[in-house]
């Protein structure tokens, strides 16, 4: 493992009245951009396919201007945002005997903050290996799972990113 994990909590950043969106916003607008991504250029490839060219290219032309046109105004109120890096080597994610030194990684970079309250916690996908969900067969909770129990590794989990707080990986 890597002994350099970085958090970087963007509070600040996310609460500041900008003209735009703030890097909070811009993340989180990232995953839902992708699915307008995929919409607008599978509608190009079957324009294009269907060989209607100029109802490609004005698609094309009210995408481009729509993305220089300025965003919706920010909302009232913030959300205080902690991304967690925490550098794990690629060969080391699929090790059982480091599921849990990765674990104690990740609850340190998280620590709950010191002002309780909401917030949104991203971890990386990787960073986790525990069945969280009730209903897998047994085996998968005892390769995997913090105490082999899900209830125990959401608690954990809880305690680590507080009240109040959301995860997502």
């Amino acid at each position: 493992m890597n002994a350099s994990p970085k958090t970087t909590d963007v509070a600040a950043e996310a609460a500041a009245p900008a003209a735009g969106a703030g890097p909070a916003d811009r993340l989180l607008a990232t995953a839902l951009e992708n699915w307008r991504q995929r919409l607008v250029a599978g509608g190009l490839a079957m324009l294009a396919g269907a060989r209607l060219w100029w109802r490609a290219l004005a698609v094309l032309v009210l995408v481009t201007i729509g993305m220089y046109l300025p965003g919706p105004a920010a909302m009232p109120g913030t959300l205080p945002v902690t991304v967690v890096q925490p550098g794990f080597h690629q060969d080391d994610l699929n090790r059982p005997d480091l599921y849990e030194a990765q674990f104690m990684q990740l609850a340190q970079v998280t620590a709950p903050r010191r002002d309780p309250g909401k917030r949104l916690v991203l971890w990386p996908e990787s960073g986790m290996p525990d069945y969280l969900r009730d209903g897998y067969p047994r085996r998968f909770y005892l390769s995997t799972t913090a105490g082999a129990d899900p209830k125990f590794a959401r608690t954990r989990i809880g305690r680590t990113i507080g009240d109040g707080s959301l995860l997502l990986t």
